[in-house]
């Protein structure tokens, strides 16, 4: 099935509405949500909206395989950030292109994952995932980590920038 995923004007709308989604469940008497639900219950061009949070640089887009430098956050990553790391802030999501650009590590899983982190007053990771048909890019997770995790993989990973 071929469908066109809404692409949002920005953040704020995208995150609007995967906040209705998980606040709507949670008012249904489903507090322990999982995105193994929402993605078994929506519908996958509601889930495929995105929005254009930033883009790669050419030696992560080469490093990764891409054929886009273009970085997506989908409605579905958004859900599942939320659930799972309910902690950042609409403020934090804001960030993301700054954070992107500004990383002090970059680090290459794989070779199709980018880990990044980015150190401001607190230690952040996220992970930027190109699909198999490698036409994109969509940041599956963003959190807040500590030190031990940043060397471990460090140590674990090819690191691209440091």
């Amino acid at each position: 099935m071929f469908y066109n995923p809404k692409e949002y004007d920005s953040i704020d709308d995208l995150y609007s509405k995967a906040k209705e989604t998980v606040a709507a469940l949670k008012e249904n008497g489903n507090n322990k949500i999982k995105i193994e639900f929402i993605r078994n219950n929506y519908k996958k061009s509601f889930l495929h909206g995105f929005f254009k949070i930033g883009e790669l640089e050419l030696e992560e887009q080469q490093a990764i395989g891409s054929h886009s430098k273009e970085i997506r956050l989908s409605i579905d990553s958004l859900v599942k950030n939320i659930i799972e790391h309910p902690e950042i802030t609409l403020f934090e999501y804001k960030q993301l292109a700054l954070f992107i650009k500004r990383a002090e590590y970059t680090l290459l899983k794989g070779n199709k994952n980018l880990i990044y982190f980015k150190i401001s007053d607190k230690l952040y990771q996220f992970v930027i995932k190109r699909t198999e048909n490698r036409a994109e890019n969509y940041i599956t997770t963003f959190h807040k980590t500590n030190t031990n995790q940043l060397s471990k993989d460090l140590q674990r990973y090819k690191a691209i920038k440091r």
